[in-house]
């Protein structure tokens, strides 16, 4: 948080569906209390299918009232021209996860004190804002680093 109280957003994401968007979901970790995981539908499917390993290690969040779980927020998928990129980072000493931009991506990569630590995983959404500029939508969600994620 700034002096002045402002906040700085990690990344900028749309609440309503929107043209070339796509929904991403949000699990909590049943093994690394406190951790959030960020899925778009197909890491979603995949995470939930039938025999898979990791099926029992996530929570579903974000119900509606009929108890469907729905999207947390929209964003630009990886391969979109749109948008700029947020790689999603692993911690390997504890298992949590990271998500930085082009710039912090790039220091992590180069730092082999952090790049030992954080496996990258590589692009996992293209955020709504470039360079400060905030895409059109009906409804913007900022995220800055200070979020507890609890919509």
């Amino acid at each position: 948080m700034n002096p002045d109280g402002t906040v700085n957003p990690a990344f900028t994401a749309s609440v309503v569906p929107g043209d070339n968007l796509l929904p991403f979901f949000r699990l909590e970790s049943l093994t690394t209390p406190g951790t959030f995981l960020f899925v778009s539908t197909e890491e979603y499917n995949g995470i939930f299918a039938e025999g898979s390993p990791q099926r029992n290690q996530w929570r579903r969040q974000g119900f509606d009232p009929s108890g469907q779980d729905i999207p947390e927020f929209y964003l630009f998928g990886a391969g979109s021209p749109t948008g700029t990129d947020f790689n999603r980072f692993q911690n390997l000493q504890n298992g949590t996860f990271l998500y930085a931009g082009p710039g912090e991506t790039a220091n992590i990569n180069a730092n082999p004190s952090l790049s030992s630590i954080f496996v990258d995983q590589g692009v996992a959404f293209r955020s709504l804002c470039i360079e400060g500029v905030v895409f059109q939508s009906n409804a913007v969600l900022f995220l800055s680093q200070f979020d507890e994620f609890s919509f």
